[in-house]
């Protein structure tokens, strides 16, 4: 878990309040949007469970830096152009704190 509760991110515009769930790619946190003053959900992919998948790779911290931040960059921009009923809204805006990439949903 790379956040805790309290923790305030993007010039504390987020403060995550919960981990809501963990999936074999990303953790997902239940955040407030001290802005917007709603509730929001932050992503980011999950480095160590990605670690495990890619065991074999000797140059996987540049191959997450580089290709796979990346690929998750471009599945927000993808996300975030999507206006249907049944597909979460995701912000256009990509944030990052420590060094990993972070998107914000609905």
């Amino acid at each position: 878990m790379l956040f805790s509760q309290d923790d305030q991110l993007n010039k504390k515009r987020y403060q995550i309040i919960k981990i809501v769930g963990g999936g074999g790619l990303g953790i997902a946190y239940l955040a407030k949007d001290t802005k917007k003053n709603c509730l929001v959900v932050i992503k980011h992919l999950n480095k160590i469970q990605l670690q495990t998948i890619f065991k074999n790779r000797p140059d996987f911290d540049k191959f997450f830096d580089d290709e796979l931040q990346q690929n998750f960059i471009n599945e927000v921009v993808t996300l975030a152009s999507f206006d249907h009923p049944n597909i979460v809204k995701t912000y256009p805006n990509v944030l990052e704190e420590t060094g990993v990439q972070c998107m914000v949903m609905d």
